[in-house]
């Protein structure tokens, strides 16, 4: 079937043509994304990225293409997939990209039995990677874990409540019991985890 026939019968029924365009196209495609970037090295994105938007041209020129023109279809892809790879590679080298090009994960091993990674060696100041911080806050979380446990049944279900963002007057309405209730028992709480703490 030749690329004529195909377009009229794209142009009739897509979803069923479609893959067959693919097929015949695909080393076209190909040959026009090689062309312009032969050296993929020194990209950050890979073939298959570059045939990606190599798709998204190939639909938009079926449905571009206008024969009274007199080109080929064939002609007027490979210009439509050379122009999307040059600018897909503009976008890559442009600095919105440039973090992605220049960018290493933090698993990246630095050893070379891969023993230690990016992470363990750069100074975080974040509390997280904080050895000792971190040994406080599960102490202090094991200690609210036992506050938590000695409470009675109403006095937990406001606790909760007042951590999920409730106002004194919601939690009141949904324990059934007093605004006035509700602070007492959150004062006491409150008493208990700073002796505690």
């Amino acid at each position: 079937m030749n690329e004529y026939e195909l377009l009229y019968y794209y142009r009739l029924n897509p979803t069923t043509t479609f893959n067959a365009i693919v097929k015949q196209f695909e080393k076209l495609m190909f040959s026009s994304i090689h062309k312009v970037c032969y050296n993929f090295s020194g990209q950050c994105f890979e073939t298959s990225d570059a045939f990606q938007e190599g798709l998204f041209s190939l639909v938009s020129s079926l449905d571009n293409f206008r024969e009274d023109l007199g080109s080929q279809f064939s002609s007027y892809l490979y210009t439509c997939v050379t122009s999307s790879t040059r600018l897909l590679m503009r976008k890559h080298r442009s600095l919105s990209f440039g973090l992605l090009d220049r960018s290493i994960s933090l698993s990246y091993p630095v050893t070379v039995d891969e023993s230690v990674t990016l992470l363990d060696v750069i100074a975080e100041k974040t509390y997280k990677y904080d050895p000792e911080y971190m040994a406080h806050f599960e102490d202090k979380m094991l200690i609210t874990y036992d506050i938590l446990d000695s409470l009675k049944e109403i006095e937990k279900q406001v606790f909760v409540l007042r951590n999920d963002g409730y106002s004194y007057e919601e939690i009141a309405e949904m324990c059934q019991v007093s605004t006035k209730k509700v602070d007492n028992i959150l004062q006491k709480i409150r008493r208990i985890a700073k002796e505690a703490l």
